[in-house]
């Protein structure tokens, strides 16, 4: 389990256990043995051992910055004073299930376009240690020891071919599927500002990014941080930093008295439908519930585009292995009968 759903699981916890009673020292013992991962469960100790000197959950948590994000900790000084810990315990689950679906979402769909590449890079790959030989080298000598000339085809072939199976594109293939995986399995935030950018894949993103945003903001300004205090939070934990770039000039433009619907005018990241539910919320004084339908609302498009895209990339990946199977058989069986034809 990795760290994300270990911390999901430990807020979950905490919120049935402190409902039901138990104090957070108490809650601590019983919750660290469920937890597999080492680190996360010397953090809880560490916790436990700052709360008995005095800290509050807050506090102690702000020490533990590697495993509770900024804004879960604001999150959690705000459920402190106004005494409501297991309400935004629950809240706080809810939010963080939410977040982890939209993520994983976005990363499937990013994931199909890497499957098809690495498969086109082992297959090339495997192609040029295999047959890289005969394709390129065996037909042209056969071809001149029978004195026979192979068609202007086949020579179209081998000539792709030495290009495609080349020590030179190999490396080069390596090297994009090597920093494709990287980027696609470690969360870089390189990788993101590319992704954002693409057709489909991008737009599944930039909704991926609103439907968090809207949540975050929603949820926090509904614990009663303020707006400008939220849009710096929701900075700090993105891993865009286009989108980080943007929350924090919006921070800035709010705390100067700003609406955020005028802070985000003019970014292209945002389209109307989202300018337009944030402003109707400004004017009626229902931000935060605004913010969440507005979340909803891109949910629903995300899924929708997720979906479509997942229907065309069966068909593109059984046709992209089909166009090199295809290119193999032809650069193989084209030379052959090109000689043996002209032998006869």
């Amino acid at each position: 389990m990795d760290k994300t759903r270990e911390l999901i699981s430990f807020t979950k916890s905490l919120y049935y256990l402190t409902k039901m009673g138990a104090n957070l020292t108490e809650a601590f013992d019983k919750i660290r043995k469920n937890i597999s991962d080492k680190s996360f469960r010397d953090s809880v100790d560490e916790l436990k051992v700052r709360m008995e000197q005095g800290s509050s959950l807050s506090e102690a948590m702000k020490e533990e910055s590697k495993l509770f994000p900024p804004d879960y900790v604001k999150m959690i000084e705000a459920a402190e004073e106004t005494d409501s810990l297991p309400h935004v315990l629950y809240d706080l689950s809810k939010y963080l299930e939410t977040v982890e679906f939209t993520r994983s979402q976005v990363k499937s769909a990013a994931f199909y376009p890497c499957i098809i590449i690495n498969f086109a890079f082992i297959f090339v790959f495997f192609i040029y240690y295999v047959f890289s030989d005969i394709l390129f080298n065996q037909y042209v000598n056969f071809s001149a020891i029978t004195g026979q000339e192979l068609d202007g085809l086949s020579y179209l072939f081998i000539n792709i071919g030495k290009i495609l199976y080349s020590p030179a594109f190999i490396a080069a293939m390596f090297l994009a599927v090597i920093f494709l995986d990287v980027i696609i399995f470690s969360r870089s935030t390189a990788g993101t500002n590319i992704f954002i950018k693409l057709p489909v894949i991008g737009e599944i993103f930039r909704k991926a990014y609103i439907v968090r945003l809207s949540r975050a903001l929603g949820f926090m300004l509904k614990q009663g941080i303020t707006l400008d205090k939220s849009l710096e939070l929701a900075a700090k934990t993105s891993d865009s930093s286009q989108v980080k770039n943007i929350l924090m000039k919006a921070s800035e433009k709010v705390s100067q008295g700003k609406n955020l619907g005028y802070a985000l005018e003019g970014v292209k990241f945002f389209d109307d439908t989202f300018l337009f539910i944030i402003k109707h919320g400004e004017k009626t004084g229902t931000l935060p519930s605004a913010l969440f339908d507005g979340a909803d609302y891109y949910e629903d498009e995300m899924k929708m585009l997720y979906s479509g895209m997942m229907k065309f990339s069966e068909p593109f990946f059984i046709i992209t292995a089909g166009i090199i199977v295809g290119f193999l058989l032809i650069s193989v069986f084209k030379p052959f009968y090109s000689i043996t034809g002209a032998i006869h």
